[in-house]
């Protein structure tokens, strides 16, 4: 299996992660060894709603599109 893209989103009041997105987005690429291109993240607030709105905590959501390798795919 190989990895095809990942989508990321990240739930914060605060730290504003905005300025970071790219710099996590060629991280996540370079530790799965695909191109910065096949990864897009986000970060986003809850509008003060819940416990990443009450800054007691970050979360974190993301799907992957896994692509299978066969023998003769190699």
């Amino acid at each position: 299996w190989s990895v095809q893209n990942v989508d990321a989103t990240i739930i914060a009041q605060r730290p504003a992660l905005s300025p970071f997105v790219k710099e996590m987005g060629a991280n996540m690429a370079a530790a799965l060894s695909i191109n910065p291109a096949q990864i897009n993240v986000k970060a986003t607030t809850s509008d003060r709603l819940g416990i990443a709105g009450r800054e007691e905590g970050i979360a974190a959501f993301a799907v992957a599109l896994l692509e299978q390798q066969l023998a003769y795919d190699r």
